[in-house]
């Protein structure tokens, strides 16, 4: 091994120690016609890198604004949000955003929406193409290449909005209720593509999720923890586990174990349970 070799093992080694995000008790406060509004309360927590976290609250609870941190779309009030040990001050490339809105380019064909964000980094045609047809075939929209968002489903349309943010192989993955428009059916489905997209990659570089939903059995068949928020302002309730083995299959949506986590979540949320509604 040559001497740029150790330095680059070192380096390895050491940022797979330092967590991939970290909320160092974040706050955010807005002023509004002379008013202080505070929406975000002293949050603190770690990301491990290549998990999948999702993230549950109340509506307007600030679920969107703390991925609007990580994103560097918005600064802190206080406290700092870090992204491999480094303080955010801005987007970052190695970041890529799914949203809950319809975001295909409606004049652009299902090959040219996965290739875009590509095309604005200049990446040359053919690599592109190579690297959009591989994130097509992978969501299984083959033989769509040529057709337009409006020729395809709520389902589909979303596929190419989550191919369009893998095709920029992103170390960081935010998704903000990207799952929101669609029906329970569609939505389950889509959520096995996006399992199987992001399991399908090297432990090493897998990439690390947060994953905004109102779901709760959602938010924990995909997880491998559950971040709670209380009502705003919002604040960190509790982090709940989900010991589940991977990869995920359909049968433990309704597994005892599945449901005993949901539990968890619900109960931090104060939701009635089932037998209870």
């Amino acid at each position: 091994m040559t001497a740029i070799d150790m330095v680059r093992a070192a380096q390895r080694e050491e940022l797979s120690q330092t967590p991939h995000i970290d909320f160092d008790a974040v706050a955010v406060m807005y002023d509004s016609r002379g008013r202080t509004t505070e929406a975000v309360r002293e949050v603190s927590g770690q990301v491990p890198r290549g998990a999948f976290v999702s993230i549950v609250g109340p509506s307007g609870c600030g679920k969107t604004t703390l991925l609007d941190l990580v994103a560097g779309l918005r600064a802190p009030s206080r406290g700092t949000v870090r992204i491999d040990g480094e303080a955010v001050s801005g987007p970052r490339k190695d970041t890529a955003i799914v949203f809950q809105e319809d975001s295909t380019l409606h004049w652009r064909s299902v090959l040219d929406n996965v290739a875009f964000g590509l095309e604005v980094r200049q990446v040359p045609r053919s690599e592109r193409t190579a690297r959009a047809r591989h994130v097509i075939e992978a969501l299984g929209l083959t033989g769509f290449e040529k057709h337009k968002p409006s020729e395809l489903s709520g389902g589909m349309r979303q596929r190419v909005a989550i191919g369009r943010a893998f095709a920029l192989d992103p170390r960081l993955l935010l998704m903000d209720e990207p799952f929101g428009a669609l029906d329970q059916l569609t939505r389950r489905s889509v959520g096995d593509v996006l399992l199987d997209l992001w399991w399908s990659e090297e432990p090493d570089e897998r990439k690390t999720v947060l994953f905004v939903t109102h779901d709760t059995t959602e938010a924990v068949f995909l997880s491998d923890e559950v971040w709670v928020l209380s009502a705003r302002p919002c604040e960190l309730l509790t982090r709940v586990p989900v010991p589940l083995s991977r990869p995920r299959t359909k049968p433990m949506m309704t597994s005892p174990e599945l449901q005993q986590v949901v539990r968890q979540v619900e109960d931090a949320l104060d939701l009635p349970r089932p037998e209870d509604r």
